[in-house]
């Protein structure tokens, strides 16, 4: 205890407020339970621990114990089967984490804490994904489980109320998958009303379309290669360059692995050299690996922005519906 006195009493002197984990840490202390310890441990097996807040490990475990996961219900966590339930919490988030960051069957995010649409989201889908495992597993309840994401993502839930939004979906959700129950969420979702004229980079329905064009495969428009999607090379650019079009949303961006050759041209002069290299058919795939539809070559060749920009909402808007399972 005299340690834990101690941390307490240095963290004081810096002048920063304890976080919820600093105080669960004193609080579990006096049962035998040591939660430092618990985090080193679970920081050598599993990946999330780097990105992820540790007290949403206990936001998961609160959840799962059918808590709402405020501060109040977080705090006064009963210490009977605590570290079972920490094991089973980290692996869920694990789950969730390698879900997410799926750049082929999952969620698309590039990299987590750069592209992740809501990090806060890893707490209900962790608990979800422990709840289905029990006894729920089929194509269809994982089905459900992607449309929430999908839905939660272009219609901007977790901007606010997180912790009760967490739970309130996680009852929903098991609703949904035990007894058939449609939720509110997905009743009221209107994916034609997505706001895709955002711009900024930190908006969740920018990072939910980026995750879409990951995806699709993005191939280089230059060498129509597969991106190895390495965080560090691949670049979020303008499609019509913002130098001469002045044009920042979404739907003028697309993630590329250089830009070098295509700095400042305008889409009728870089697309006609891609035109002559590939040919149009293979041209046209590659567009599409970016969700641009074929007619908007002829839009990229002309550099009509506008006509491009409602062809592309389009087929973003087709996807998302296929995401979320709307016909």
């Amino acid at each position: 205890m005299q340690k834990i006195v101690e941390t307490f009493e240095r963290i004081n002197r810096t002048g920063k407020p304890f976080s919820v984990f600093d105080l669960a840490v004193a609080r579990l202390y006096k049962y035998g339970i040591n939660l430092r310890n618990l985090l080193n441990k679970a920081s050598e097996n599993y990946n999330f621990v780097k990105y992820v807040k540790p007290e949403n490990i206990l936001k998961v475990i609160a959840i799962i114990r059918g808590k709402d996961p405020k501060r109040k219900n977080i705090l006064n966590l009963e210490p009977d089967e605590f570290e079972s339930d920490w094991q089973r919490a980290c692996e869920y988030i694990e789950q969730a984490y390698r879900r997410i960051t799926d750049l082929r069957n999952g969620y698309g995010v590039l990299n987590f804490k750069k592209w992740t649409p809501y990090s806060s989201m890893i707490v209900p889908l962790a608990s979800i994904l422990w709840f289905i495992k029990d006894k729920y597993e089929s194509l269809a309840n994982y089905a459900k489980v992607d449309a929430w994401y999908w839905i939660s993502v272009f219609d901007r839930r977790y901007d606010q109320a997180v912790d009760t939004t967490s739970f309130e979906d996680y009852k929903k959700l098991k609703g949904w998958i035990q007894n058939d129950n449609l939720p509110d969420f997905v009743k009221s979702f209107k994916p034609n009303e997505v706001d895709l004229s955002v711009d900024r980079q930190s908006s969740a329905i920018y990072r939910g379309v980026m995750s879409l064009v990951v995806l699709k495969g993005a191939l280089d428009f230059k060498t129509g290669q597969p991106p190895q999607f390495d965080p560090n090379k691949v670049q979020d650019d303008h499609i019509f360059p913002y130098s001469i079009f002045r044009e920042n949303c979404v739907l003028n961006r697309t993630l590329i692995t250089t830009n070098q050759s295509k700095f400042n041209k305008r889409p009728s002069e870089y697309f006609r050299e891609r035109l002559k290299e590939h040919r149009r058919e293979k041209l046209e795939e590659i567009l599409k690996s970016h969700i641009i539809p074929p007619e908007a070559l002829d839009y990229l060749l002309s550099d009509d922005l506008e006509n491009f920009m409602k062809s592309r909402r389009r087929v973003i808007i087709e996807e998302i519906k296929q995401k979320v399972g709307i016909a």
